[in-house]
């Protein structure tokens, strides 16, 4: 009796989770998101993962022409939970192509105007931005004050397999390469124990997080902390 009182209350916890963030999901349109749904990301993502920048480590003309148009950059993101994608990824650095970058103090990015961006290219942002990273009004309203926003520390990132010209002769050639799923700005920021980003989703630690991504096909969640979360049930 005690055990099916308990899987009750399990499940009905599940569906009042899911139906919060799935609620909360249309009540709040990120400029980072482009216009796309919290499950667009899921659903269409090639690699969801917990990661941190390391920097910059090339930007190429590939006409050499200063031509906006065949400027890239080269990312290096360090992996340290795979939740979609390839598992074999976790503690490795995978490398980020975008579309822009700076040739010496000359900014050069393929577009001025955010409102055109399509699916993987990067929205006009400042070497400050890039480093720094950016606060959503999101944080603010949800006593997020101590959150570490920096791209140098964990969030989850949303990847696509990269479908821009590679670049000849480079050492980075031989890698298997992604691109950021809309804009680099698109993310759930880990603040504590809470996880929130998006169109407004709001997870208050990740035993909410991981009974939301249950509902997608392909998603992985981490066995200790289920083992975990199992035991704590």
């Amino acid at each position: 009796m005690k055990k099916t009182i308990l899987l009750f209350i399990t499940l009905l916890f599940s569906v009042v989770t899911l139906l919060h963030a799935q609620t909360a999901e249309k009540g709040y349109t990120n400029f980072y998101a482009g216009g796309l749904t919290n499950e667009d990301f899921f659903t269409k993502s090639d690699l969801v993962v917990e990661s941190r920048y390391i920097g910059i480590v090339a930007i190429y003309d590939t006409k050499g022409n200063r031509n906006s148009n065949d400027i890239y950059s080269i990312l290096a993101v360090k992996i340290h939970r795979v939740y979609k994608g390839d598992k074999s990824l976790e503690g490795d650095t995978v490398y980020i192509v975008s579309k822009g970058g700076t040739l010496g103090t000359e900014s050069v990015y393929l577009h001025d105007n955010s409102a055109n961006l399509k699916e993987g290219e990067v929205a006009v942002e400042t070497i400050e931005e890039i480093q720094y990273g950016h606060a959503p009004p999101l944080l603010k309203n949800n006593d997020c004050r101590y959150c570490n926003v920096s791209d140098y520390v964990p969030h989850i990132h949303f990847f696509r397999v990269s479908d821009f010209p590679d670049i000849k002769d480079s050492k980075y050639s031989p890698y298997k390469k992604y691109k950021f799923f809309y804009t680099s700005g698109t993310k759930l920021y880990i603040c504590g124990d809470k996880i929130l980003g998006l169109n407004n989703l709001i997870f208050q630690n990740r035993r909410e997080f991981y009974n939301y991504i249950k509902q997608f096909e392909e998603f992985m969640i981490p066995k200790v902390e289920e083992r975990i979360e199992t035991a704590k049930e």
